[in-house]
């Protein structure tokens, strides 16, 4: 097959010195959007120390995992593979695009109380690109999480949204003891200006 052997040729591109070729051979695998590479992009996640470069892998790996069917999907965010696994959970968001996929939802939703932060954080940041004021609402109750990967979220979803407290609950943030949730809510600000 020949895409067996594009996508295995540019799995182990990602393993090369050069960031450029990094980048390339992700953005290739996203487009192929051939499940086979998906080991090699979560392998490449775990392996990179730059946050850049983790969100285009990250990026690319949820192109691959949201075209496939949504059982699969659900399949895939129960993998042993704890990187897999926050991956197929950040592509669940996918599935609600144009209207909310209670199903989607239900899985994202029960992961909020996993053990493992990496999967809550995952969990997260999914419910935070579904616009639903549900959601939106469960959300805002996470604002004052120990963890500031989740708070950060909660800023980017009201930042997203049309919450009639919006402004106010971002600036609450602007004075958060975290400087990545500050940034956050100083990006929502500027962006609902």
């Amino acid at each position: 097959n020949r895409l067996a052997g594009v996508t295995k040729a540019l799995g182990q591109a990602l393993t090369r010195s050069e960031a450029e070729v990094r980048s390339a051979a992700a953005t290739a695998l996203g487009t192929l959007k051939d499940i086979a590479g998906l080991e090699a992009l979560a392998v490449a996640v775990r392996s990179t120390s730059q946050a850049n470069e983790r969100a285009h892998f990250t990026g690319q790996a949820i192109a691959i995992i949201s075209v496939q069917p949504l059982g699969q999907v659900i399949n895939i965010s129960n993998s042993p593979d704890v990187t897999i696994k926050e991956l197929a959970i950040k592509s669940l968001s996918e599935f609600s695009k144009d209207r909310p996929n209670p199903r989607a939802i239900q899985v994202l939703r029960a992961k909020l109380s996993d053990s493992e932060i990496s999967i809550r954080r995952a969990a997260v940041y999914a419910l935070a690109r579904i616009k639903n004021a549900a959601i939106l609402d469960d959300l805002i109750k996470l604002k004052g999480d120990s963890d500031e990967q989740i708070r950060a979220q909660v800023v980017y979803a009201v930042g997203q949204s049309q919450h009639p407290e919006a402004d106010k609950l971002i600036v609450g943030f602007v004075d958060d003891a975290r400087n990545n949730v500050k940034e956050a809510a100083v990006k929502a600000i500027s962006l609902r200006s």
